[in-house]
């Protein structure tokens, strides 16, 4: 076999799989476009990752939990995440970022608070680069499940 054809063969298959890589996300879409009617978030596109949702949430610091596991739950479309850290010197907005990674499943280091520093109503953005792609359908199944 010429190097040419071996070449070629080896640039198929690469986009065979780019493309079935790109159905698969288009597959994941669509299903995060059907969660959306039930619950609050944007799916973006950005260039710097494979994929990025940003939901607006509402905020209950201060909260009494039984255990030390934050509570979240879908109230009126938008996430309800209880924490037991007081709202004083950013300690519930650092509480609610690692429940919501425990709660998906991701290194906290994936989620940025956007909007709502001081509030009780925030803007999470959650972003999945393409080494992590295969999380999306675990963080699909979750959403299903509030």
């Amino acid at each position: 076999m010429s190097s040419k054809s071996s070449h070629s063969k080896n640039k198929n298959r690469e986009n065979t799989q780019k493309n079935l890589s790109d159905f698969e996300l288009v597959g994941w879409l669509k299903e995060l476009e059907e969660i959306q009617k039930k619950l609050e978030f944007q799916i973006h596109a950005p260039h710097t990752s494979l994929l990025c949702l940003t939901f607006t949430i509402k905020a209950k610091p201060d909260t009494r939990i039984s255990g030390k596991t934050p509570a979240i739950s879908l109230r009126q479309g938008k996430l309800l995440v209880a924490v037991q850290a007081p709202a004083v010197d950013g300690k519930a907005n650092e509480a609610i970022l690692e429940a919501m990674a425990d709660f998906f499943g991701l290194a906290k280091s994936r989620l940025s608070l956007i909007k709502g520093q001081q509030g009780k109503e925030k803007v999470i953005a959650l972003e999945i680069e393409e080494r992590q792609r295969t999380l999306i359908p675990s963080l699909i199944r979750i959403l299903k499940a509030l």
